[in-house]
């Protein structure tokens, strides 16, 4: 079974860490060299919106020597996000988002602004504004949306990790596409303030990243509060959680309706492996059709309630993936949207009660197909199939309605060569489960198979 990796242009964080310890470089000259390389690389995969200032000073903690790009819906000291429709606009009133803030304290150091769908609103990259951004493993494959320039930046080897968004499979969608990790936290989690909102009681600040270690390192720096130990020893500390030894308690859902058989094969061969870590149980996963319509109404609603002036405004301008995410919730009675917010601490119980039962995790396709042709979810080019757009987020949105956490990571390749990728959801707050989870099963995939057009 081929897996998916990329081959690495920006060091994973655990290796600045090690290089920062072992002497010879300072994390100032880390940074500059990948702001450089960034720079010079950007360009080729069309992901940029902006490139920032090159960083000045040296700074400690635990991602001291990493540099990061991230979606533009971030505000930025004197920056207002330009959300996929500007290059973003300057404003002296602004400070940057608590989730940059808590990177920067970190040591981050932020390298640009990324491509999106505009308005969050999409399942591909495409965007009129800033064109079509290149998929690293495939040029002809999708850049699953909205979170689109991240993975590529992620999957390109420019930067090691990327936050973007998570609404309806945002990250996790372009984690697919890309032969990626994307993580999607529990809802509330990560602070959102500072952030463009599309639906907020989906919206989900998101990790892209090359590895789970990666987003592991990113999480963890996203959630310490003060911490006064060393980076190293927080490291370590990731490190070892990760590579903890567990029994995995494992159900798999896998709806065979819309599954093609590539897919399929590449699934069992994952759960060959998988069997080898743990117990592995099938088990279905009752009112997925309720649950899909609960989330999407929701979606809908609230984005028609949060963006009601630019509809009201800037109807005109709307691209047609915001007026299909938008204008509908226009139309949503207010007893069916209340009913779907009523609803939603029910459905998770029963979620947790009988999908999550006794297991640790749940595994689904992250896509029931292969990663599709652009042109192939693009409304208007040849080849157009809506069936292919509706099966990049087919999997993945009611997650979002849930609130649950979930991770999207490769574990194998199609005929076309392009990566096959597979959905966990665990219990609210157990994200370090399912990187550990997801570090280990990748670990076993042995040949890697993989890499970005050079």
């Amino acid at each position: 079974m081929n897996s998916v990796t990329c081959e690495r242009v920006a060091p994973s964080i655990r290796a600045v860490r090690k290089m920062l310890a072992a002497g010879g470089y300072s994390g100032l000259d880390l940074v500059h060299r990948q702001h450089k390389r960034f720079a010079a690389e950007a360009g080729r995969w069309n992901c940029l919106v902006d490139t920032l200032e090159q960083p000045a000073g040296e700074r400690d903690g635990l991602l001291a020597g990493v540099a990061l790009a991230h979606k533009d819906v971030f505000a930025t000291a004197g920056r207002v996000p330009g959300v996929g429709v500007s290059a973003g606009t300057a404003s002296t009133a602004q400070a940057s988002a608590g989730v940059l803030a808590k990177l920067a304290s970190a040591g981050a150091a932020h390298l640009a602004t990324l491509t999106l769908s505009a308005y969050c609103c999409g399942a591909t990259g495409d965007n009129q504004h800033f064109g079509r951004p290149v998929n690293p493993i495939d040029p002809d494959a999708v850049v699953g949306g909205s979170s689109s320039g991240s993975a590529v930046a992620v999957a390109a080897g420019l930067c090691p990790a990327s936050l973007g968004t998570d609404t309806a499979g945002s990250v996790r969608i372009p984690a697919a596409t890309c032969g990626i990790v994307g993580l999607k936290p529990t809802h509330g989690l990560i602070d959102t303030a500072g952030v463009f909102s599309l639906a907020p009681s989906l919206d989900t600040v998101a990790i892209l990243a090359a590895s789970a270690s990666d987003a592991a390192h990113l999480l963890s720096a996203l959630a310490m509060d003060g911490s006064s130990r060393p980076a190293e020893q927080l490291s370590d500390e990731i490190e070892a959680a990760l590579d903890a030894p567990r029994r995995w308690r494992v159900a798999t859902a896998v709806d065979r309706r819309g599954l093609v058989p590539e897919v399929g094969a590449a699934l069992q061969g994952f759960m060959d492996v998988v069997r080898d870590m743990g117990v592995v149980t099938a088990r279905q996963v009752d009112g997925r059709e309720r649950l899909d319509a609960a989330a999407a109404i929701v979606l809908h609603a609230e984005s028609a309630a949060t963006q009601a002036r630019l509809l009201r405004h800037g109807d005109g301008a709307l691209p047609g993936a915001a007026k299909a995410v938008m204008l509908p919730g226009i139309a949503v009675p207010a007893p069916w949207y209340a009913r779907a917010i009523v609803d939603r601490g029910y459905e998770r119980s029963q979620f947790l009660r009988t999908a999550l039962h006794g297991v640790d995790l749940l595994l689904t396709p992250a896509l029931s197909r292969p990663v599709p042709d652009w042109n192939q979810v693009s409304p208007g080019q040849p080849g157009y199939d809506e069936s292919e757009l509706h099966a990049l987020y087919a999997n993945l949105r009611f997650v979002n309605y849930l609130g649950l956490p979930a991770i999207v990571f490769p574990i194998g390749a199609d005929t076309k060569g392009r990566p096959v990728s597979v959905q966990a959801i665990a219990r609210p707050g157990q994200e370090t489960l399912l990187l550990a989870f997801a570090h280990q099963a990748m670990a076993r995939i042995a040949n890697p198979g993989l890499r970005p057009v050079h």
